[in-house]
């Protein structure tokens, strides 16, 4: 297990933790650590950019406005309403209705229904069980040419296949 000192001399199991004891965004403290998603960590794993953007948006700062989420996103209403489509089928997001600051109809306040940490832990869980499931396929496949190869069948993959 990894050791530190933070500058009072007192050891931390966390090395590498970039919050000292008395820092009021430490965890210890009691104080608010930023949480926001990068939404590349959403993206490389299949993700369109729309839900990632409305997701990292929320992450920051919730509850938001649509105008807000587009003003932090740089999309148009209609991306991020297609990103809150997606996030709401996943149960990512839930909407509660604004105050009337004026004549209108109040806007809808979007948030995260999880913790982000929390979201990306199902997110994590959700790849490794794709991985599983794409593992177990290519292991099914290995057996069924090599059975095919054994009963004297000719196996030809799409790369021989003439046109």
């Amino acid at each position: 297990m990894n050791h530190s000192t933070d500058a009072d001399g007192n050891e931390s199991r966390f090395a590498g933790n970039p919050y000292s004891s008395d820092d009021s965004r430490s965890p210890l403290s009691g104080g608010k650590v930023a949480t926001e998603i990068p939404t590349d960590a959403l993206t490389v794993n299949g993700y369109p950019k729309t839900v990632a953007a409305v997701v990292s948006a929320l992450s920051a700062e919730a509850p938001l406005t649509l105008r807000q989420i587009s003003r932090r996103t740089n999309l148009s209403n209609t991306q991020i309403s297609s990103g809150l489509r997606q996030c709401r089928f996943h149960g990512w997001v839930t909407s509660s209705q604004g105050k009337g600051a004026g004549r209108g109809r109040p806007a809808h306040l979007w948030k995260l229904t999880l913790h982000p940490i929390e979201l990306i832990r199902g997110i994590d869980s959700e790849v490794r069980r794709e991985h599983t499931l794409l593992s177990d396929a290519m292991t099914n496949l290995s057996r069924v040419r090599e059975r095919a190869e054994a009963e004297g069948e000719y196996w030809i993959d799409d790369n021989q296949r003439e046109n």
